[in-house]
């Protein structure tokens, strides 16, 4: 959890000190894919040790969170220009995304794994496939915001960005099949169904912080983000993690 970027000492010089903070941010980034990793491995192999040291990696997140967030606010912003102030902000709001990832992965998609496993609930093997698979384009999408970050490519925004409807998609047609084998009785219980679907849920909350992390500040830039979230439901759609 110790910062190894943050160089004091760079605060003077902007473009040294925001490269400083990026970097670190990329820490995050590979937190929160071993979170997902963590999460992936419990639903193959239930472990209460394997669980218990996934979840404790969001205390990371957040020291890493707080550490960037301070060293950013300190900066003096008499020495930062129009472009400086911006990227101050997208490092901020993808820390701050990252950070939420986190809390969802910790509390609900781990926790509920780990409650499950405490009361012998056995995901289904077609349920499991399905969480195994998005959770792998989870992994995909983080390694994708990592590289946005840091290349700040409108292409490559458009496509984690379109991503998160995408990835909606997946796991409303994973809802949908789940809902069929619960009709003809292909389910054990109500909990398992049930476990089943607020893991998609949290999944699916994942996959918007990723999108809000790193994809929508560069289309914000470019004037993108309204035209492109008017398209498929609006703005406020866009900014709220679902």
């Amino acid at each position: 959890a110790r910062p190894l970027y943050l160089d004091e000492a760079a605060r003077d010089v902007p473009v040294v000190a925001l490269g400083n903070a990026a970097r670190e941010a990329l820490r995050m980034t590979d937190v929160v894919e071993a979170m997902l990793q963590g999460f992936r491995d419990a639903l193959e192999r239930p472990d209460r040790r394997q669980i218990s040291e996934s979840k404790r990696l969001d205390d990371i997140l957040d020291k890493l969170n707080a550490a960037i967030k301070a060293y950013l606010v300190s900066l003096d912003t008499e020495n930062l220009a129009e472009n400086d102030h911006r990227r101050v902000t997208e490092i901020l709001t993808f820390a701050t995304h990252m950070e939420q990832a986190g809390d969802v992965i910790d509390r609900n998609l781990l926790g509920m794994i780990s409650k499950g496993l405490k009361r012998g609930l056995l995901l289904p093997k077609p349920d499991k496939a399905e969480l195994l698979t998005l959770t792998e384009r989870l992994i995909a999408n983080t390694r994708q915001s990592a590289a946005l970050l840091m290349t700040e490519d409108m292409r490559a925004a458009r496509m984690l960005a379109n991503e998160k409807e995408t990835f909606r998609d997946s796991a409303a047609q994973a809802t949908n099949e789940h809902f069929t084998r619960l009709r003809t009785g292909n389910i054990d219980t109500t909990e398992t169904s049930s476990l089943h679907l607020d893991l998609l849920r949290d999944l699916k909350a994942v996959n918007s912080h990723l999108v809000a992390a790193a994809a929508y500040p560069v289309l914000e830039r470019h004037s993108e983000l309204l035209r492109s979230r008017l398209r498929t439901g609006g703005l406020k759609q866009a900014l709220t993690p679902d």
